[in-house]
């Protein structure tokens, strides 16, 4: 980050002193009130500005839909208080250690990477600060080390549409440098954020010199322009799939009541937005309400959800006849929930399973996970992506009391379900409408796969630096907020620290305000929880408060 010395004052222009005489009398000024202020010429102040601007000695903020600059001036350190020790140890690394935590980075040496690192810059950018304009030429290329930075698109008229937010670890102008485009986005801090970057023509020169990274960015752009044309060709609907590990694990009874609680979760005033799709050929009975071509048919179950049945008269080959379905299918409904059963070879199946979004595997043997997951491993080659992937346990008609930890999920134990589970083995479909808990478990389990966002606020335990105080007001207040804002939330009591520079590392209580989110709901309400953190920083006299978003540390 640039920071004006005395010495750099004698370089500027003569009306580039000016400037900055105006903005250090008064921050935050637009151009025209500049030229009011100033005395000089509309033209000679957008002039100067723009001069100060490439060197970095101005900070451009958009707040209210007015681009204000102020003159980019010293911060003092923050200091970091209420942190767990392993955010706080993060937060003390070099550039080289946090250049390792790069996804992409990491097919370099040591060395490599320590010659990257030799090329950065930092910046700091504070909250509101315009990092990058829509229009603008990428001359560089950062990736995001603190903080939060939004993606807007603004239309005029003070009108702005949200696209997204990049975090830590996240790279950008990286698309924008390669194929010499303009940005299409302007890039505006939340908070207080810091990022490395590099010259376009050093990095340009980097990636000439390591044909790994070059291959790896490669890689990176192919993944996106696939997943591109998917949102474009299949829509943004997930599919969820449900496997057994052995026939009569209840994967059917799961896969029919997710469906049920996903529609009964469906947007008022919309049409089915749920498809259930069992392994076996049942047919819920009527005739179909519409085909995809010759391979399926789907009906309108009575339970609100839509039900495909597979066809057999067809020669397409198991990855067309896939393919054709789920861009049908994933265009047209928000989830698509599927019973897989039990067998390891048919390739439909596990080509099937591997293009879930989430992969769900039920056991119903609180024991041999060795041999789950060598079953996990064969269905590897087909798997998309960034699969998430749960275990569970089906404890549901007998008690389990010791779990492995490495079931992700253990349904729990219902006297109701086990004659529902018998009359599922005599052909009923098994809705298990009866069994309380077991309906209970499945729709936090719905609500784990919908809400796969984590957010959570860390609130201290003393006002000002060092004064103890009970915090349940302010925890309270955050419970309120989330809940009303999300839906829900859940509180836990941790122990943090932070380092003085009097006495060290200090240790104290912290309360962590947690709640998990769509990424909808995300998109939507982040930039809400900010100024929620913002004020509740300045109620307790805070120089900072954090935020965990996804797990990864935000300071406002």
């Amino acid at each position: 980050m640039k920071i004006l010395s005395p010495l750099d004052l004698l370089l500027l222009s003569d009306n580039e002193q000016i400037v900055f005489r105006a903005l250090t009398k008064k921050p935050k000024q637009t151009v025209n009130e500049i030229a009011v202020h100033s005395g000089l010429s509309l033209e000679d102040v957008s002039t100067a500005v723009h001069m100060m601007i490439g060197r970095g000695s101005l900070v451009e903020q958009l707040q209210e839909g007015k681009r204000l600059l102020s003159v980019r001036l010293q911060f003092e350190q923050k200091l970091v208080r209420n942190m767990p020790v392993s955010i706080l140890s993060a937060l003390s690394k070099g550039v080289q250690s946090f250049l390792l935590e790069v996804p992409l980075l990491k097919v370099l040496s040591e060395e490599e990477l320590e010659g990257l690192a030799q090329i950065s810059q930092k910046r700091t950018l504070l909250a509101d600060e315009v990092f990058v304009w829509q229009g603008e030429t990428f001359n560089f290329v950062a990736v995001i080390e603190t903080g939060l930075i939004v993606r807007t698109r603004l239309k005029g008229q003070h009108l702005s549409e949200k696209a997204g937010y990049a975090r830590r670890t996240e790279w950008i102008g990286l698309n924008s440098i390669l194929s010499n485009r303009v940005a299409n986005e302007t890039y505006t801090a939340v908070t207080e954020t810091t990022l490395r970057f590099w010259p376009k023509q050093d990095f340009l020169n980097y990636l000439n010199d390591h044909a790994l990274l070059a291959i790896a960015i490669c890689q990176q752009l192919s993944q996106e322009i696939e997943t591109c044309k998917s949102a474009v060709t299949s829509g943004k609907g997930k599919l969820w799939v449900i496997e057994g590990v052995k026939t009569a694990v209840g994967a059917t009874t799961f896969a029919t009541n997710l469906a049920q609680i996903a529609f009964e979760n469906k947007q008022p005033g919309t049409s089915a937005s749920t498809l259930l799709w069992l392994g076996r050929e049942e047919n819920p009975g009527g005739r179909p309400a519409r085909k995809v071509k010759d391979l399926a048919a789907i009906y309108a179950h009575p339970a609100g959800y839509d039900q495909l049945v597979l066809q057999t008269n067809h020669e397409y080959p198991p990855q067309v006849q896939l393919d054709i379905l789920l861009d049908e299918l994933l265009a047209t409904y928000e989830y698509v929930i599927c019973d897989t059963g039990a067998t390891e070879t048919e390739e439909f199946v596990l080509r099937l399973r591997g293009q879930g979004h989430v992969l769900l595997t039920l056991s119903n043997d609180p024991e041999n996970l060795d041999a789950v997951f060598a079953r996990l491993k064969k269905g590897q080659t087909y798997a998309v992506p960034n699969q998430k992937r749960f275990l569970a346990l089906s404890s549901t008609t007998k008690q389990v009391r010791e779990v492995d930890p490495r079931f992700h999920l253990v349904l729990p134990y219902d006297p109701q379900l086990s004659v529902e589970s018998q009359a599922q083995q005599d052909g009923a479909t098994g809705t298990a409408v009866g069994a309380t808990q077991y309906n209970d478990a499945i729709r936090e389990v719905y609500r784990r796969l919908s809400l796969n966002h984590a957010l959570a606020i860390f609130v201290p335990s003393t006002l000002d630096v060092d004064c103890p105080v009970d915090n349940e007001h302010q925890v309270q207040s955050a419970l309120q907020f989330l809940g009303s804002v999300f839906g829900g939330a859940t509180k836990s009591d941790a122990e943090g620290v932070w380092r003085s520079e009097d006495s060290g590392l200090v240790t104290e209580q912290v309360t962590i305000v947690r709640t998990f989110v769509s990424k909808p709901a995300l998109d939507t309400h982040l930039d809400t929880v900010v100024a929620f953190a913002t004020q509740l920083k300045k109620e307790m006299k805070q120089e900072a408060v954090a935020l965990s978003v996804d797990h990864q540390l935000i300071l406002v």
